[in-house]
């Protein structure tokens, strides 16, 4: 090279830049093999390579330190204008002469207060918390041309010495874009506006003639380690697990000490856990996703949000699988659930509850160990066990036991469960869901059951006692009961008639020295809704008289309880009875289980858990009626002198049985033109109490309509008829109408006819009757005679 000896870096460089090369050319050049060579580097916008070149070229300190201070920016500017490798030892040289520290700390107040009192504190504040004990020197201070004008004439020392520099700018903008410059790669910054990158960010805030610093002690750490601390390594992001809420949050009007707190805060999980407690609208992770996103920042998640968002994919997956919902209950819901479970059958369920999911009655198709299976082995509802148990019964079974109080007694014989029994009675017969009586199979060997049981003495006569077709005189639909069954509500204090009497059959079986009562009455369904939308109450509304009642868990805050039932009758119907519908009953029937509906926590609590809002229960008009129906000694021994005429006839006519089988049954001929019609069939319904034969019997009433009494049905059987002149008469048999005999093992319907086909002597008979049908003729002309000579 010709020219002389260059003493300057910059007039150095400037030799290695020919005519035709353009400083923006070559700013553009260097900063595309920056980024080539180190991509993972940072990188800055062409205009600012561009302003550090011009520095450099001009001597300027704050170039040379851009490219000098790095030596892979150094190399590469070298590269760039060509210089020889023999020259870059003597231009780095002239690079250290030229060169003057940067600063440590650069400190912006370009957008707080130009003047006033307010300014005179932002110094004070600025020189006793920041530069007169800062272990980072040299410092810049960014201000604007108001504040210079103001500045303290106790700064100037340390401007002589050197430890303070001051840049005037124009805007609080143009305070950004100096601020950067000065700052390079190294300089610590103290603005109230977020620096990149945060760990050489210290977060300020001047209000209320106070300087405040996030973090405080970042002078001295950043003097001892080159950087603050930097944010949290996000292993979990938040974002992972959820979609931001649609929820806007006014993070512009963050200052820089809340958002550098937040920054941080969110990014840590320990921090995050710790700002959930104080900031209860952040606790849910979709709204604090969106608060992280409006703030610029990387939000990570907690160990239970994690685990939260594991339960909710296991339960959304077990749900579907099984093809259920999946409900999410507290504690308290979780161990009612289960309560009620050991109490009921209950159909398959899955919920979650606290970091488990529950699975009630099924089997998981997912092997999880915070799957918790539930097969709890409730005991059948009474309702169930009573249905069952008569469902096998025939007529004359549901005719011994009408209102099925010895089924009760046979299936709690000990009375643990009466009030359970009694309740499900009541339940099936005020809705008619008394099973229809079977028919057992034809006995095939039909004579030797009857034979077998004819053999031996009858039993004392019974009787099947029934009501008239129609009586007017008893409207609501009267039926008959047994007195002595009133004793399966004897331990309650004040049963409800629609508990003790249950409507029961209009023809029952009855041995003697049972009382026997016709019942009547009528009821009505009526429509309740159950209203707990409240937390403080529950609304009970009865939908028939437009009434409601609140029921409170506190005594002090409610009124009278005069409308919600003491006894819960649901209405039900066939074909599948709804038996949780009959269980929830139950429970809210307080007149079985000794309380009354009050305030109180317990009663508003069995409101609330009906799991319903509308139930039909069935309530009685009034008070039953009751009428007794007297059955006079003498009827007994009418019984038992008919059952032994009957019981002998059918012995001797079965020794050698003339009989033909019908569909119906048997006719078996007793002789004289009589025979009986056998339906005998097989018994496997309720157990027998030995042999048991009943003969029909009806009830009526006085002729003043006020009491009742029962007398054996008969029937009249013409054997013989004969017609003389224009007089026709029949002779025959009055039977008794019908007798039923019930074995352990079958059961037999009797009922006689005759016919003259079956008589051996029909001619001499005739002849008989012929001379009987004269002599009444005459008999009727003689009194018509004397009625007419009384004329």
């Amino acid at each position: 090279m010709d020219n002389p000896v260059m003493t300057t870096l910059g007039d150095v460089l400037r030799q290695y830049i020919s005519e035709q090369d353009k400083q923006v050319a070559l700013a553009h050049r260097w900063l595309e093999l920056w980024r080539a060579r180190f991509p993972r580097k940072k990188a800055w916008s062409p205009d600012t390579i561009e302003s550090h070149l011009s520095r450099t070229l001009k001597n300027d300190p704050q170039g040379i330190r851009f490219f000098f201070d790095n030596p892979p920016r150094a190399d590469l500017l070298l590269e760039v204008l060509g210089v020889p490798a023999d020259e870059h030892a003597r231009l780095r040289t002239l690079a250290a002469d030229a060169r003057q520290p940067g600063p440590r700390l650069v400190v912006d107040i370009s957008a707080w207060p130009v003047r006033g009192e307010a300014l005179d504190a932002l110094f004070t504040e600025l020189r006793q918390k920041v530069l007169r004990d800062s272990p980072l020197k040299p410092v810049a201070l960014v201000l604007s041309e108001e504040q210079y004008e103001r500045l303290p004439r106790s700064y100037d020392e340390q401007i002589n010495h050197k430890f303070l520099s001051i840049h005037k700018v124009a805007s609080a903008t143009e305070g950004r874009t100096q601020v950067a410059e000065l700052a390079d790669d190294a300089a610590l910054v103290l603005a109230p506006w977020q620096f990149q990158p945060l760990e050489r960010w210290l977060a300020a805030e001047f209000a209320k003639d106070t300087l405040s610093l996030e973090p405080g002690d970042a002078l001295a750490v950043f003097a001892e380690h080159g950087a603050l601390p930097s944010l949290s390594a996000v292993e979990h992001p938040l974002d992972g697990i959820c979609e931001p809420a649609e929820v806007t949050f006014r993070v512009e009007e963050f200052t820089a000490l809340q958002r550098r707190i937040w920054l941080y805060t969110l990014a840590s999980e320990a921090r995050t856990t710790a700002a959930l407690e104080r900031h209860e609208n952040l606790q849910d992770p979709a709204q604090r996703l969106a608060f992280a996103h409006q703030l610029g920042a990387v939000a990570t998640s907690t160990e239970r949000e994690r685990l939260d968002h594991e339960l909710d994919q296991l339960a959304t997956r077990l749900g579907e699988a099984l093809h259920v919902a999946v409900d999410r209950l507290d504690p308290a819901a979780h161990a009612d659930r289960l309560a009620r479970a050991e109490l009921r059958p209950t159909p398959l369920a899955v919920w979650r509850c606290g970091d488990a999911i529950h699975l009630l009655n099924g089997d998981s198709p997912i092997d999880h160990p915070r799957i918790v299976v539930h097969r709890p082995a409730p005991a059948v509802p009474a309702l169930t066990r009573l249905l069952a148990h008569i469902s096998g019964w025939t007529e004359d079974d549901h005719e011994a036991d009408p209102s099925l109080a010895r089924a009760i007694e046979a299936l709690d014989p000990q009375g643990n469960e009466r009030p359970a029994f009694l309740h499900a009675r009541a339940t099936l017969l005020w809705n008619d869901l008394r099973p229809a009586p079977r028919q057992g199979a034809s006995l095939e060997r039909w004579a030797e059951g009857l034979r077998e049981l004819l053999a031996g003495d009858p039993p004392p006569a019974s009787l099947r006692v029934r009501l008239p077709p129609s009586d007017p005189k008893l409207a609501n639909g009267p039926w008959l009961a047994f007195a002595d069954d009133a004793h399966l509500t004897s331990s309650f204090e004040s049963p409800p008639s629609l508990l003790s009497w249950p409507r029961g059959r209009r023809t029952i079986l009855v041995d003697r020295g049972r009382e026997v009562y016709i019942l009547s009455g009528s009821i009505h369904a009526r429509q309740c809704h159950i209203d707990a939308s409240n937390d403080r109450f529950v609304t009970f509304k009865d939908a028939r008289y437009y009434g409601s009642v609140n029921v409170f868990g506190e005594p002090k805050d409610g009124g009278y309880l005069n409308s919600i039932p003491n006894l819960w009758l649901p209405k039900l119907a066939r074909p599948s009875l709804d038996v949780d519908a009959w269980l929830d009953a139950v429970e809210r029937s307080s007149s079985l289980h000794g309380w009354k509906w009050q305030h109180s926590a317990r009663c508003e609590k069995l409101l609330r858990t009906t799991g319903r809002s509308q139930i039909d229960l069935i309530i009685g008009e009034r008070e039953l009626d009751s009428a007794p129906v007297t059955l006079a000694p003498r009827i007994w021994q009418e019984g038992d002198l008919l059952l032994a005429q009957c019981w002998l006839a059918l012995r001797l006519a079965l020794e050698r049985p003339l009989a033909v089988r019908l569909a119906t049954g048997v006719v078996c001929s007793l002789g004289g033109g009589v025979c009986a019609h056998l339906a005998v069939h097989e018994r496997d319904g309720a157990p027998s109490r030995g042999t048991i034969a009943a003969f029909g019997a009806t009830i009526a009433t006085n002729p003043l309509g006020t009491t009742y009494s029962a007398a054996i049905d008969f029937t009249s059987l013409w054997t013989h008829s004969a017609v003389v002149e224009n007089h026709a008469a029949s002779f025959g048999l009055h039977v008794p109408a019908n007798l039923v005999l019930r074995a352990p093992t079958f059961s037999a319907t009797v009922t006689f006819l005759a016919s003259p086909l079956l008589q051996a002597s029909t001619p001499a008979a005739i002849g008989t009757l012929a001379a009987t049908v004269a002599a009444r003729i005459a008999d009727e002309e003689a009194q018509q005679a004397a009625y007419d000579d009384d004329d």
